[in-house]
Formats: structure tokens, C-alpha cells, sequence
């Protein structure tokens, strides 16, 4: 009787939810090689500026074949063509869900064996203004960003950045008293091995004249 029930319960599964039932028949074996090969997927991404507007292209590299990817946001399916996949008009500032599935008929191609949650991030288009030169290293001159200005605010905040930087540089009394004696230190200990002999020499002159007067009166 249990038999009869466990496979009602099959057939009452596969008319109404046929994906799960599928999925059922995925042997583990299989899908842990599957998601191994999808963990190897690898991805990057690029932003194409156009009459002031920025679309960015996620290229997905290393793809096995008989592998495809969904675009979750967009409900839209890549079957394989070949190792290399490029999905443009993307949106900056926007996280997209990338599902990664194989096409086989051994029942594991309804089941996402790996999950790509893409954030783009702001395209900084200011990045090789002239005001970046010598600063590249400075967050609001790097290529992304992760806050959207007007070139106006942008401008300032970088200048500001630089105001820092010199006030930084300029040093103070004490430091400069202190580098003159580090100077003075650093070119005796070049030098030594003659200003001292001639100290040595000319002090020795000194007293020698000294006592030649002292005898003479």
C-alpha cells in the first residue's frame, strides 16, 4: 500500500511541478561535477560611454560546453556557443543575478548549480581628467567608483584631496631645524677623514703660535 502511495505521489508531482520531479533524477555524482565545472566561470566587466550615457558589457570566460546562463533581472537564457559570453546594455549601479545551468538530458538541467551576483558599480568618466595626474592612486581617480557626482562636486573633492597633500608636505620649524642638523651630521660623516685632520692641524698651529708669543714677552 505504501508503494502505491509513494508513487501516486510521483505521478501527482510530475503533472503539476514535471521541473521537480526532473530534478530528482540528478544523480549527486553528476551535479557535483556540473557545479565544479561552473565554479570554474570566470567573469569581468567594461563600461561604453555614449552621448553622456554608460551601458557595461559582463563578459563570462572559461564556459564549458553544454552550459548556459540565465539573466535573472531580465528573464533571458544563453545557451553555449562558445567559451566566451558577452551580455551588454547593463546598467551601472545595479546588482544582477546570473544563474549558471548544463543542458543534458540526465535530469540536471533544471537545477542552478552556481550563482553569479554581479554589482556594477559607478563608471567614474572623470577618471583621466588632468586633475588626476600625479594622483591616479586616489579614490575619485580610479575607474569605478562607488558614488555618482556632477563634475563640479567631483572637482572639488579632488582639489581638496590635493590641498591635503601639499599641506602635508610643508614641514614645520622643528623639522626644519631638525633636517638642517641632519644635513650637517650627514656631510660631516662624509667628510670626516679631512675636517679632521684639518681641525686637528689648524688647533695645533694655534697653540704653537699661542706659546711662541708667550715666551717671547
Amino acid at each position: 500500500m505504501k508503494k502505491y502511495r509513494k508513487l501516486f505521489i510521483i505521478l501527482v508531482l510530475f503533472v503539476f511541478c514535471p521541473k521537480n520531479v526532473k530534478a530528482l533524477l540528478c544523480e549527486n555524482v553528476d551535479k557535483v561535477r556540473y557545479q565544479d565545472l561552473a565554479k570554474n566561470i570566470s567573469y569581468s566587466y567594461d563600461a561604453v560611454e555614449k552621448n553622456g550615457n554608460v551601458k557595461f558589457t559582463v563578459t563570462f570566460s572559461n564556459i564549458p560546453e553544454h552550459f548556459a546562463i540565465k539573466n535573472v533581472n531580465r528573464n533571458e537564457w544563453y545557451s553555449y556557443k562558445n567559451s566566451e559570453l558577452k551580455i551588454a546594455n547593463l546598467e551601472s549601479n545595479k546588482n544582477y543575478r546570473f544563474d549558471i545551468y548544463v543542458e543534458s538530458d540526465d535530469g540536471c538541467d533544471n537545477i542552478s548549480l552556481y550563482t553569479f551576483n554581479i554589482n556594477l558599480p559607478y563608471y567614474n568618466k572623470y577618471y583621466t581628467d588632468s586633475l588626476c595626474k600625479g594622483i591616479e592612486q586616489y579614490k575619485l581617480c580610479q575607474k569605478w567608483i562607488n558614488a555618482q557626482y556632477t563634475y563640479e562636486e567631483w572637482k572639488i573633492q579632488v582639489n581638496k584631496y590635493r590641498d591635503s597633500l601639499e599641506q602635508s608636505r610643508i614641514p614645520t620649524e622643528e623639522e626644519n631645524q631638525q633636517s638642517w642638523m641632519e644635513k650637517i651630521i650627514e656631510f660631516y660623516g662624509k667628510t670626516y677623514y679631512i675636517i679632521l685632520p684639518l681641525i686637528i692641524g689648524i688647533g695645533g698651529l694655534i697653540i704653537f703660535v699661542y706659546n711662541r708669543k708667550k715666551d717671547l714677552f
